[in-house]
């Protein structure tokens, strides 16, 4: 399914700036992983767009991950002893930073390509060929699977980096919220691939790995899949055949067009009785106003507490940024957040009490707005 047209929503542009960074985005699914993916397609490649944007991955459940590898290690206590724990890119930094307090006996430890961005890791990956020691080692991948251009390759890639020494620990967006329940908010114009728990088990057993454990956890309100992998000693490649496309994934994609549909009606029914403001002027914000269009046209303002994205526009439609405080009328406000609550709790306490709800006012987040047009649209 193709999505309408969607900017390159992570970057912030001047009022005058012009409409290049425009793509249209459509869903498909990898063949040989029955994964669902989104892609761009049209003129230039929104990767080099985004390739400054930053995100912070979630920290909150890295002591989860280190127990995981932890039990992985003691499962193969035969096998595998933690000498050196080696990251991609920065992203790792952290979770490495932790196996350096955690073993002080460590012979090596770091960050392959610290200052590397997730597109360049990807490409790395997917060429390599030889290990990076043969010594057992644990390999952390935080965050890479999701971006990559050729699964089947950097799977291939990640086997030849790991060996039949050492282990692997992944983690990637659980997608589950999207597919099951019309979450868009866990879009990103970075990601090409969509996992659940599910999928990735059957992605990496059939690109070769042997299971070690796993954990699916919720960090900082962002649902996280945490696997540690080895190279199975009986399957050496990377099966290309083709997977077939699941019932969630089919249902998804059947139910998708009445979701935005009802999207902008519900746009449309909020802006009856109230003004209608997005605060978070981020992705997520430039993701909602770009699918919602032209409904998304009834949000008045953006609002946002960084000062320097002020006099700044958003998505196509170009929807101008504010500060909070600068901008109020004493209208009753629909105000649709752009960031998890589970991730900033405080921000919704201090928007709740800026627009309380004894006044008429509604602080609701996407999250929420997406999943009520989900079950609106298919209730019926």
């Amino acid at each position: 399914m193709k999505l309408p047209p969607i900017s390159a929503s992570s970057v912030v542009v001047l009022p005058d700036s012009d409409s290049r960074l425009r793509y249209d985005y459509q869903f498909t699914v990898h063949g040989s992983s029955g994964l669902l993916m989104l892609v761009h397609s049209g003129g230039g490649d929104v990767l080099k767009e985004v390739i400054n944007s930053k995100h912070n991955e979630p920290e909150e459940h890295i002591d989860c991950a280190v127990d995981l590898i932890e039990n992985a290690l003691a499962s193969r206590s035969n096998k595998y002893e933690c000498r050196y724990v080696l990251g991609l890119t920065g992203k790792d930094l952290s979770l490495v930073k932790k196996f350096e307090h955690r073993f002080e006996l460590l012979f090596d430890s770091g960050v392959l390509w610290p200052n590397c961005h997730s597109i360049e890791a990807q490409q790395y990956i997917s060429q390599a060929s030889t290990t990076v020691d043969a010594a057992s080692k644990v390999l952390i991948v935080r965050h890479l699977l999701e971006h990559a251009r050729d699964l089947d390759r950097f799977l291939l890639g990640l086997r030849n980096l790991v060996g039949l020494a050492g282990l692997c620990y992944l983690e990637v967006p659980d997608s589950t919220g999207l597919i099951n329940h019309g979450d868009l908010t866990q879009l990103w114009e970075e990601h090409v691939y969509y996992f659940t728990p599910k999928k990735l088990r059957s992605s990496l057993e059939k690109a070769g790995f042997e299971i070690l454990a796993e954990r699916n956890t919720k960090s900082h309100g962002e649902d996280i899949c945490m696997i540690v992998v080895a190279c199975s000693e009986t399957v050496s490649y990377c099966e290309l055949t083709c997977a077939p496309l699941d019932d969630e994934t089919f249902i998804f994609l059947e139910k998708l067009p009445k979701q935005l549909t009802r999207v902008q009606c519900n746009l449309n029914e909020c802006s009856q009785n109230r003004e209608i403001y997005l605060f978070g002027a981020n992705h997520v914000a430039g993701f909602f106003v770009d699918v919602a269009r032209p409904a998304s046209r009834l949000i008045r303002i953006v609002l946002d507490d960084d000062s320097s994205k002020e006099g700044f526009v958003l998505g196509i439609d170009k929807l101008p940024i504010r500060r909070p405080a600068a901008y109020f009328d004493g209208g009753r406000v629909h105000l649709l957040v752009a960031l998890s609550e589970g991730r900033v709790p405080k921000l919704y306490d201090r928007l709740r009490t800026c627009f309380p709800e004894r006044n008429g006012h509604i602080v609701e987040s996407l999250t929420s707005f997406y999943r009520g047009a989900w079950t609106d649209a298919n209730s019926n």
